[in-house]
């Protein structure tokens, strides 16, 4: 994503007041989550695509907030990063679902549920229930307290430093567990 800041950009900025769910879903952006630092949700998007090719939807009502892309033309070409302040709640689940662009979670304390179709995933100082899944690509956890769910057809695990319990299921890739406190549990069929 580092092109981004070399091309011609733009940035999009949305607030919104706290939820108990939030689901975002893109096609291709990137997306960093992290801890707000006030009980706002803030979205922050830095695109490349021409803005009469590229929207954000927003679905929002009292207790769920549903953010997506929509690229409005079929041949659009750029980027997009996308950066999501979550208030950390233990009672406000975020569901990231990405077709092929990558997840960074930092310092967040709530239940989170990732999904990428080709998107590595990465959590870093993370607590707090997680479900991951990813079709094709890899999977990064260090410093992780709370407990793991983690699916992947191929592609790296690695984990550094995890308390709680952990449950894998990959058909292809290496697992490089370090650090790990609470109950493994891995079906593997090859790597």
């Amino acid at each position: 994503m580092t092109n981004l800041l070399a091309e011609k950009s733009r940035l999009i900025t949305k607030q919104f007041s706290n939820k108990q769910k939030v689901i975002v879903n893109l096609s291709s952006g990137d997306l960093e989550l992290y801890p707000a630092k006030d009980h706002q949700i803030q979205l922050l998007v830095t695109t490349t695509y021409p803005a009469n090719e590229y929207d954000i939807l927003i679905k929002d009502n009292s207790d769920q907030l549903k953010l997506s892309e929509q690229i409005i033309r079929e041949k659009a070409k750029g980027q997009s990063l996308w950066k999501l302040y979550v208030p950390q709640r233990r009672d406000c689940e975020v569901q990231i679902r990405i077709s092929s662009g990558d997840i960074k979670v930092l310092g967040l304390a709530n239940p989170l549920v990732l999904t990428g179709g080709s998107s590595d995933i990465s959590l870093t100082n993370c607590t707090g229930e997680a479900q991951l899944l990813t079709a094709s690509a890899d999977i990064k956890i260090r410093d992780h307290s709370g407990n793991l769910r983690l699916k992947s057809a191929s592609g790296d695990l690695k984990i550094k430093k995890m308390t709680g319990n952990l449950e894998f299921k990959t058909s292809s890739g290496d697992i490089d567990i370090e650090n790990v406190t609470g109950q493994i549990t891995m079906k593997a069929s090859s790597g």
